[in-house]
């Protein structure tokens, strides 16, 4: 009886060494992944609670708050709040135990960047807490890993990740024939269409001919006030009037993307495609501009309706 103590004790007092000299008495866990997609990008999808519901599991349950969302996955909750200088921190809570952590972001080319994921265990001399933090750190790091890999998933697909697909090219229509006004509520669009029709009169008269699709800008330029031009590409110079300009581009970079929708839909692209102009680093040397596909006159259905936007860049 007193050999099988005595061997008990010794085998426990092994185990404890083997604990004390196997793990260390701070456990972190750390991971990391490589995205085709900015820093600013990937910042702004770690930061942002919309962005976030778009890449986390939708069969997950998630708590949004006013002040940070909340997001589980697989009984733990994650939740992120914005840090300066490109990290995130993310409070890790699983049962009754809260984790501090870091996402760190590096910049590495203007489409590429670099997270780090990195989380710290309190320290413990305790070998049976160790034992139990380094069970649960195993856990954690597959955890860690799966929602990494949702992320990258994500911001991989810039069709996702901005929910257009858009694309880069020169531009084409260098010539436009122009006209512009100012009104006091937002134009619907016969009152945009009859500026187009006299500019397509006015294009006719002097023999020339549009060669794409009519040009619109809308912006707001004042309290209830709204600036208004529209554009005709043509295939020769024209006489310029009191209402009618004669601009030329410069044949340089420009993004486009086409939709199908609404004022709603549109708006939103527009703010997907300056999302992207600042993720990239990029600037604007004109204004952008729609292209009407489809004759929103002539359609009154506006789920119907396709447009190009068009974005100059540098």
């Amino acid at each position: 009886m007193r050999k099988w103590l005595i061997g008990i004790v010794g085998f426990t007092l092994l185990v404890i060494i083997g604990i004390f000299i196997l793990l260390p008495a701070q456990i972190v866990v750390q991971q990391s992944v490589f995205v085709h997609a900015s820093a600013k990008s990937s910042y702004r999808c770690l930061t942002e609670k919309s962005m976030i519901q778009k890449w986390w599991r939708a069969d997950s349950k998630n708590k949004i708050s006013n002040n940070f969302a909340s997001f589980s996955e697989n009984e733990w909750e994650y939740q992120f709040i914005p840090l300066m200088l490109n990290g995130v921190k993310v409070n890790i809570n699983h049962g009754k135990k809260n984790i501090q952590s870091l996402i760190t972001i590096a910049g590495l080319e203007k489409d590429s960047s670099y997270l780090e994921w990195k989380a710290e265990w309190p320290k413990t001399h305790n070998p049976i807490v160790r034992l139990q933090q380094y069970c649960h750190a195993h856990a954690m790091k597959k955890n860690i890993r799966d929602v990494l890999m949702q992320f990258s998933n994500f911001i991989n697909n810039p069709e996702r990740l901005y929910g257009l697909q858009i694309n880069r090219t020169k531009v084409i229509d260098t010539l436009i024939a122009t006209s512009k006004k100012v009104v006091s509520t937002y134009p619907v669009a016969n009152e945009y269409y009859k500026m187009i029709e006299y500019l397509q009169q006015y294009v006719a008269a002097f023999d020339a001919q549009a060669t794409n699709y009519p040009m619109l800008n809308i912006s707001p330029i004042g309290k209830n006030e709204f600036g208004v031009m529209v554009g005709l590409p043509v295939n020769k110079p024209i006489p310029e009037s009191n209402h009618i300009q004669l601009k030329r581009m410069i044949p340089g970079n420009i993004l486009v993307a086409e939709i199908t929708g609404g004022l709603n839909r549109i708006e939103a692209a527009k703010q997907e495609m300056i999302n992207y102009l600042d993720d990239n680093n990029l600037r604007q040397p004109a204004i952008p501009y729609q292209q009407l596909i489809t004759n929103r006159k002539a359609e009154p259905d506006s789920t119907r309706w396709v447009t190009k936007l068009y974005f100059p860049i540098y």
